[in-house]
C-alpha cells in the first residue's frame, strides 16, 4: 500500500503563507484513491477525514485520518 501527502501551501511555513481566509473558498482536505480499495467513511469536518480502508488483495482493514491544521499559529486551537 502506498499513501501520499503533501501541503500545497508550504507547511505552514511564514514565507509561503501570510494570511488565510479559506472557509468557503478552498483550503481543507480531499482523499483520492485507487480501484481495488474500499473505503467506508467513519466521520469528518472542514478539519479531519477519517476512513477505514480495506484491500480487494489483502486480509484484514485499517483506518486512515487525514487532519488539516491551521496553518497561523493563533488559530491553531480550533483545529
Amino acid at each position: 500500500m502506498k499513501i501520499v501527502s503533501w501541503n500545497v501551501r508550504g507547511l505552514g511555513q511564514p514565507r509561503t503563507v501570510q494570511h488565510v481566509a479559506a472557509v468557503g473558498t478552498g483550503g481543507g482536505l480531499s482523499l483520492g484513491w485507487n480501484e481495488g480499495l474500499s473505503l467506508t467513511l467513519k466521520s469528518f469536518s472542514k478539519s479531519h477525514i477519517d476512513v477505514e480502508v480495506e484491500n480487494e488483495d489483502e486480509q484484514g482493514v485499517w483506518r486512515f485520518t487525514g487532519f488539516y491544521g491551521a496553518p497561523i499559529e493563533n488559530e491553531r486551537k480550533e483545529s
